[in-house]
């Protein structure tokens, strides 16, 4: 991680700052989460694999969200070398593996920032539905309605709802119900 920062700021006060925040994790293998810098220097070191599958593997149809990404190919021969040559260079050159990776057709949906996501529709993963569905079933079934988490929550639900075709779900846990107890309608 270091090595790739020192290659982006030349300010040696900066570096020995940015050094103390990665090395503060136990050896700079992984950044503290919830540090501010985390998220700017997981996407500045990810920037070094995306610059490999651009310029190395060359392929057109790409999408990275912090460490969540996707390629897309007519060809699944193809898309199981990238996959393979992505691997390799993962592991020798910035020291990380895949947690998971699989090759599907775009019409089965693509699994992506916690969204599955199909041609012409989106619907929210099956574990974050079902996580959802279950607080929310333990709100109805005796939270203090006034809390402040409650609210917070619900928030939350609200956002992962509107991007996603949720309609359904809404409806089976009343969900515009418990805004409006909420005044959150």
């Amino acid at each position: 991680m270091f090595d790739v920062v020192r290659k982006s700021i030349a300010d040696e006060k900066v570096l020995e700052i940015l050094k103390d925040i990665i090395y503060s994790s136990g050896g700079g293998k992984n950044l503290p989460i919830g540090n501010l810098c985390s998220q700017w220097m997981g996407n500045l070191y990810l920037h070094e694999m995306d610059m490999f599958v651009k310029q190395n593997l060359r392929v057109r149809d790409y999408v990275r969200y912090a460490d969540d990404f996707s390629l897309f190919h007519d060809d699944k021969k193809q898309l199981a070398l990238w996959r393979d040559k992505l691997e390799k260079y993962l592991s020798d050159e910035l020291k990380l593996t895949f947690s998971k990776s699989n090759i599907s057709r775009v019409a089965d949906g693509v699994d992506f920032v916690g969204y599955r996501h199909f041609p012409k529709f989106i619907l929210l993963r099956r574990r974050t539905a079902q996580n959802i569905q279950r607080r929310i079933k333990k709100i109805w079934a005796g939270s203090d309605f006034s809390s402040d988490k409650v609210r917070g929550r619900i928030a939350a639900y609200n956002g992962w709802f509107m991007f996603a075709c949720s309609y359904n779900m809404q409806k089976n846990v009343r969900f515009n119900n418990l805004k409006s107890i909420l005044n959150m309608a």
